[in-house]
């Protein structure tokens, strides 16, 4: 027998795709499959023949508390974003997982009846304490029960695990279409505009790529996405990488306790990074040649500063001075002192109305157009867009 065909407008690729797995798995497990949309409506079945509560209501046989077990383990499972196991009032166990097309939820997958326990005569003793009313079909009930398999623990452990395999293939194909490249690349690029939502989009694809590569697993898509995080950081050469706040959301990440809770802190990271124009830099190395030279660029940013001069003021030859600040920091001693320039900018930006020409001279650079090519390579845009968008962003909150 095939599965039915899906009632009402289900045409679409991915839905269908979906239920061609769905369909493979029921015949496979040999598991009955029913997606019900958000009233408790069938929509497709496959498998109908080994469902017990098929025969219930073939005979207009409703019970309550199978309701009310069935919709508060679709809640569940929603809010949990995964397959979710439940048993229902008659100790029959079941699956239940929230269909989302394009973030919206179109209904619940539900893999089961799956009758578990040692023998039949068990099966039906559950059914008939809390379903008595089923007794005048008892021989109807014997044979639906006759083609379920009685199933172990272990066995019913086996079948949610292909289950949640299936899952996890159709939403690595519904994600296919953005690689982990493209999605850092969005990621990246969103950074440099300052731009939150298009940040935090790019994230939750990231995040969705390492839930399904490893599997589900909390630990592996931690360690997955702190890689991740960490390349990124470098990539950026970003100041957050050096603060308090960065590092308390890679604890947070590291001590998460659920993958919704690695989303979360995700998401987080994405924020924050994307408001990171002026953090102040704190090196949290061991060199006092390094923190030695932090410290003076620091308070001396403005002046014309080079490395030979930089390495007399700390003691060192400038050859030693650039591997090593270079294997401290991860950037390279331009690189670093043109960050703290800039960062200054950004406050004279969004303080004062200083001619570039001076917002330049004040933060040591040689020139308003060395400065603005900084700026942009840095931030991806002039420094006077960037000071216009400050201002209309400001006067929209004031007014909110």
């Amino acid at each position: 027998m095939t599965g039915n065909r899906p009632r009402g407008n289900h045409n679409d690729i991915r839905e269908q795709r979906l239920l061609r797995e769905m369909k493979a798995f029921a015949y496979t497990a040999n598991v009955p499959v029913t997606l019900y949309d958000n009233n408790m409506n069938i929509l497709w079945e496959c498998r109908p023949e080994l469902k017990i509560c098929t025969m219930f209501l073939a005979h207009d046989i409703r019970n309550n508390q199978c309701n009310e077990n069935l919709k508060d383990a679709i809640a569940t499972a929603e809010s949990l974003n995964e397959p979710y196991v439940f048993m229902c009032a008659s100790r029959l166990t079941q699956i239940a997982y929230p269909v989302k097309i394009e973030n919206s939820l179109k209904g619940t997958m539900i893999a089961g009846p799956i009758i578990m326990g040692k023998n039949r005569e068990n099966a039906l003793k559950h059914i008939f304490e809390n379903l008595p009313d089923y007794r005048t079909h008892i021989n109807e009930l014997l044979e639906i029960i006759e083609a379920n398999p009685i199933r172990t623990t272990l066995e019913v452990s086996c079948i949610y695990e292909v289950f949640c395999d299936c899952i996890f293939a159709h939403n690595l194909m519904e994600t296919s279409l953005t690689s982990d490249d493209v999605a850092i690349d969005d990621l990246l690029q969103s950074l440099q505009k300052r731009d939150l939502s298009s940040a935090v989009a790019a994230m939750d694809i990231i995040f969705q790529h390492a839930y399904i590569a490893n599997g589900g697993k909390l630990n592996l898509i931690k360690v997955y996405l702190s890689d991740y995080i960490a390349s990124l950081s470098k990539q950026t050469l970003q100041n957050y990488v050096f603060t308090e706040g960065y590092e308390t959301l890679l604890s947070e990440l590291k001590g998460a306790a659920t993958a919704e809770e690695v989303h979360d802190v995700c998401r987080k990271i994405a924020a924050f990074m994307t408001d990171d124009d002026d953090r102040h830099p704190q090196y949290k190395g061991s060199s006092h040649v390094i923190e030695e030279t932090i410290l003076y660029l620091e308070e001396h940013y403005a002046d014309d500063i080079e490395l030979k001069g930089m390495a007399d003021q700390v003691h060192v030859n400038a050859s030693y001075l650039s591997s090593l600040f270079k294997k401290e920091t991860s950037m390279t001693f331009s690189q670093y002192l043109n960050m703290i320039r800039l960062n200054q900018s950004v406050k004279l930006l969004k303080t004062t109305d200083l001619p570039l020409e001076q917002v330049a001279k004040r933060c040591g650079f040689a020139s308003q157009s060395y400065y603005i090519r900084a700026f942009k390579l840095h931030y991806n845009e002039t420094p006077g867009k960037y000071r216009r968008d400050f201002k209309d962003k400001s006067k929209r909150e004031r007014l909110l």
